[in-house]
């Protein structure tokens, strides 16, 4: 009843975390209830769930993982710079996210694809994928610690542009009529074939670099 003297009906999800403590959430609808009940049991069965009583942020959970590493910097086990660049992707590419205000037990998947998507429209290719990669191992140092139950962004990544520069190569095809020479030439070079045959292939079948090599590979076993 509130304050003005009106019934209102709530909805009240009682359950025993992993910890064997009693978990209490209020709903204002009975869908509400059942959903989160759904999720909560599922997490449950797969070993994951963590309360969200107390739960800290992925913010939280950075600040975590940086005074982690600043503990081996100190003990000598990791280099300085290499904390200042985790220093600076948390700083200036994570916390400057609404990423950052998301708690752990509530981070899922489709989090951190939409993380993976605004790096990529707001940051360069090779930078976007090094903050992500930092990104991971805050997540997985929160994994450690128990403050969530799985990594969603392991099996996330930062989509990057492919090398336009390389399909702009001009290939030098020899002219025609010298490659016509080579295939005559072949013909006589033995009475087995197979010097024709290898050149066939040269010439007509667009093997990569490592195909070609795998061939002389295996007409040497057939030889010895």
């Amino acid at each position: 009843m509130t304050k003005a003297g009106e019934k209102r009906t709530s909805w009240q999800l009682n359950y025993v975390d992993r910890d064997g403590k009693l978990q209490q959430k209020q709903f204002r609808t009975k869908g509400e209830a059942d959903a989160e009940r759904i999720r909560i049991e599922g997490q449950i069965a797969r070993g994951i769930h963590v309360p969200d009583k107390g739960s800290i942020t992925v913010a939280d959970a950075a600040r975590a993982f940086l005074a982690d590493f600043e503990e081996l910097v100190d003990a000598g086990k990791r280099g300085r710079i290499t904390l200042k660049g985790y220093e600076a992707h948390v700083r200036l590419h994570l916390m400057t996210f609404d990423i950052a205000h998301t708690k752990m037990s509530r981070l899922s998947g489709p989090d951190c694809v939409s993380y993976a998507r605004d790096l990529e429209l707001k940051r360069g290719d090779d930078l976007a994928r090094r903050i992500f990669t930092t990104f991971r191992m805050v997540i997985d140092h929160a994994l450690g610690q128990g403050w969530i139950g799985s990594n969603p962004a392991r099996s996330v990544s930062v989509r990057t542009a492919p090398d336009w520069d390389a399909d702009k190569e001009q290939l030098e095809v020899p002219p025609l009529e010298d490659l016509k020479k080579i295939l005559k030439a072949v013909r006589t070079f033995d009475n087995t074939g197979r010097a024709e045959a290898f050149v066939s292939i040269l010439l007509f079948q667009a093997l990569r670099i490592s195909e070609l090599r795998a061939l002389g590979k295996q007409q040497d076993r057939r030889q010895n």
